[in-house]
């Protein structure tokens, strides 16, 4: 359905009604009015709406606050112009500038179709009888003011299913044009045939490395023939976790603190009580005389004494109670350090438990996965061969399988090293499960 072309302008919106209904307001009937259009910006370049409505005594300008109305006078116009996104439009008389008004460029179709008015209205055109379209009229639609297509009165917008796709003999319309460029374009489309065809030399000379390098050193050399490192049958994760909570080294570390902590603390204990202690001492003394005897006489002197000696502690200025609470502390100290090795060996144990058979699985999904774009591979280059597919699909299937394999090594070397974090928590890891793993990888 095509819109009517209505010459008359549509209706304002109902937001101005009581602005254009005042006492003061020119407008005597909505009808009357010959164009308008609701700017955005205000004179200082701020976004604030206002209504410019042309009527057929002059043009009225409100905002809401303040009104303005001029005349018709002979020699005034309308000049029309933009910059930077932000459109102008000036209101002159023969010598002055009466009125300046900014908008953006979103109410630029209404702006035009209002100069065009205004024109027709200063000519005389407009007195007296029903206004003509405009050239501005006849190329955009009266219903949403879009712009319609060269040489159409029907609008892409407003009537979308007659909106049909060019013909393709359009295109021959263009060689009048290109016909001064023909050899050029001659000498365009042979370069581009010869890049097509150089694009097709590398997976000729890539097949071969793959089909007789790659695949065969992959398929005969696995990474890990077997990733399960023989973990103890019929342990369930409460044995695992059980078993790390009593044997793992740091938990036995934990445990020798908190015992020495306690004995430090009962030895600070026995500050505040009285001791006991047997004393013994043996002492020998020898005397030749004086320097001014000539005939000193030998003194020998034998000293052994034995004797019991108590000490009550009295008064000790608080130092014995601060040592007792220091170690008091200490031993608070160890058994929380030995509850947190506890833990972190519980949880330790149970991430590498839940790795380990996880990475098992994830092993076996992977594997299934080469298996499968392995053969996406082969078909894809039997279709090259035969012409079906191109040189593209070929090394997306290639790089699928590597990437499948890649994601595959990685869960294998994940999986083993699951199992010796968990063997190695459980404080269970020997030797000889080193020696059987490395014998897994090269």
């Amino acid at each position: 359905m095509k819109p009517e072309i209505s010459l008359s302008a549509p209706p304002t919106p109902s937001h101005w009604a009581s602005v254009l209904g005042a006492p003061q307001s020119p407008v005597n009937d909505p009808n009357s009015i010959l164009a308008w259009v609701e700017l955005d910006l205000d004179a200082e370049m701020r976004f604030e709406k206002s209504l410019l409505c042309l009527i057929p005594t002059g043009l009225f300008w409100s905002d809401g606050k303040r009104s303005e109305f001029w005349s018709i006078i002979s020699g005034a116009h309308l000049s029309h112009g933009d910059h930077a996104g932000v459109g102008h439009l000036k209101l002159e008389s023969e010598s002055s500038l009466l009125r300046l008004w900014h908008f953006t460029l979103a109410v630029n179709p209404q702006v035009l179709r209002l100069q065009s008015s205004f024109r027709q209205l200063i000519k005389g055109d407009l007195a007296g009888k029903e206004p003509e379209a405009s050239e501005y009229d006849k190329q955009v639609c009266p219903v949403c003011l879009s712009p319609k297509p060269a040489n159409s009165d029907s609008c892409p917008t407003c009537d979308p299913e007659e909106d049909a796709p060019p013909s393709t003999w359009t295109l021959f319309k263009l060689w009048r044009f290109a016909r001064p460029y023909k050899k050029q374009l001659l000498l365009g489309f042979v370069l581009t045939l010869l890049s097509t065809g150089a694009t097709l030399i590398p997976p000729y000379l890539t097949m071969p490395l793959m089909d007789h390098v790659l695949i065969p050193y992959e398929k005969g050399n696995p990474i890990a023939d077997s990733v399960n490192p023989h973990l103890p049958p019929g342990q369930t994760l409460d044995d695992w976790i059980h078993q790390a909570e009593s044997a793992n080294f740091n938990v036995l570390a934990g445990q020798l603190s908190v015992n020495l902590a306690e004995s430090t603390y009962r030895g600070a204990q026995a500050l505040n009580y009285p001791t006991i202690n047997l004393v013994g001492t043996s002492g020998y003394n020898t005397s030749n005389g004086t320097p001014n005897n000539y005939t000193p006489s030998n003194t020998n002197v034998y000293n052994n004494t034995v004797a019991l000696q108590m000490t009550i502690p009295l008064v000790s200025g608080g130092y014995s109670s601060s040592v007792i609470r220091q170690n008091a502390a200490l031993v608070d100290v160890a058994k929380a350090n030995y509850d947190n090795y506890r833990r972190t060996a519980a949880q330790n144990t149970r991430a590498a438990f839940t790795g380990f058979y996880g990475g098992l699985a994830s092993v076996k999904a992977y594997e299934a996965a080469e298996r499968s774009t392995t053969s996406a591979l082969e078909s894809s280059k039997l279709g090259f061969q035969v012409g079906t597919l191109i040189n593209i699909d070929v090394l997306k299937a290639l790089d699928s399988l590597i990437n499948t394999r890649s994601l595959l090594q990685q869960a294998r070397y994940n999986t083993i090293l699951n199992a010796i974090k968990l063997k190695a928590h459980a404080a269970a890891l020997t030797d000889e499960d080193l020696i059987a793993i490395n014998a897994l990888l090269r």
